[in-house]
């Protein structure tokens, strides 16, 4: 993306290609925090995963993908509401006003994200099975749709558009992972955990971003994070999506 900016020079707001190139490049990696837990998480799930195809234990395989997704999107879906609804606060803190440009790329990049860890460790199954080839079909075709998206929304959006290309190729390429999943192995992530997490993240979002920036902007991020979790952990409790976390409690 930020090559494809760097070709495409669009101009915001008065600024030149390297300007632009900055604060994207910034905005993009503060967006990157969402996805740490999904590395971290890939890193264990991977051995179990190859370990039960080489037994042909599909079943096993199958509870590790559901949990991975339901788990995944959870802990993603807390850490994308914390970012983005401490932007403006952490952008007021930054020396320089214009990376405050940068707060619709964070929301794009960290949707984009927060769908990749809702579709579970479905590359550990890939790469892990006799399929595994399909991944480099999959991804010369990610290089592709990315550089037709590049080359369609830069120049029509600039840093947006180029947020917008990542977002989209990645929700293309995470798409075509499920069905080649489901196509193979006959099993699929979602189940009607998968909404109520969905609803969790959506109503907690538009819930705290009523919450008032009227501090200093470390107090407004420590007031906020405190509403976010609370009412995050207190839905999830509610709802018994994680019945682990219930048994726990009590």
């Amino acid at each position: 993306d930020t090559v494809m900016l760097g070709m495409y020079k669009p101009k915001q707001a008065g600024l030149n290609a390297l300007d632009i190139i900055g604060i994207y490049s910034i905005a993009a990696f503060v967006a990157t925090i969402v996805e740490a837990p999904f590395n971290a998480l890939e890193k264990i799930v991977l051995p179990q995963i190859a370990n039960s195809i080489a037994k042909n234990d599909m079943k096993n395989v199958e509870d590790i993908y559901v949990k991975s997704a339901k788990y995944l999107f959870l802990i993603g879906g807390v850490l994308f509401i914390l970012v983005n609804l401490n932007l403006t606060s952490l952008f007021v803190l930054m020396p320089d006003k214009d990376y405050a440009l940068g707060k619709n790329i964070v929301f794009i990049i960290s949707l984009g994200t927060l769908i990749n860890m809702a579709t579970g460790s479905n590359d550990a199954i890939i790469y892990t099975s006799s399929k595994y080839k399909y991944t480099t079909y999959l991804l010369v075709g990610l290089f592709v749709v990315a550089l037709i998206n590049y080359s369609i929304f830069i120049p029509l959006f600039g840093m947006e558009g180029a947020a917008l290309a990542t977002a989209f190729s990645a929700l293309l390429f995470n798409i075509s992972k499920y069905f080649l999943i489901w196509k193979f192995f006959k099993i699929q992530p979602f189940s009607w955990n998968t909404l109520k997490v969905a609803g969790v993240i959506v109503f907690t979002f538009f819930a705290c971003s009523l919450i008032p920036e009227v501090f200093h902007p470390i107090v407004n991020i420590i007031i906020r994070s405190t509403a976010v979790l609370t009412c995050f952990i207190g839905l999830v409790y509610t709802l018994n999506i994680v019945p682990e976390l219930v048994e726990q409690v009590k």
